[in-house]
């Protein structure tokens, strides 16, 4: 079984269904409610993308979004 939903997963990994992956601020809402909160001992990132509907014409402020997000650092 596969479950996507946020919520639905950190309820069932509270109801000792499983565990789970979940940004931080839902995990202090878990702990909150009784979870135990566990850190990966090594650093975790994630990779992130944009998107826009496809076709022109872009909002102005869509453009201008994108231009100043796609800038190479």
């Amino acid at each position: 079984m596969v479950i996507t939903e946020r919520e639905a997963l950190t309820r069932f990994a509270m109801a000792g269904v499983g565990v789970t992956v979940v940004p931080e601020r839902l995990a202090v809402w878990a702990a909150m409610h009784g979870a135990i909160i566990r850190d990966f001992p090594f650093p975790v990132t994630r990779q992130i993308g944009l998107l826009t509907r496809t076709g022109d014409p872009r909002a102005p402020a869509t453009e201008a979004f994108l231009k100043l997000a796609l800038q190479q650092h």
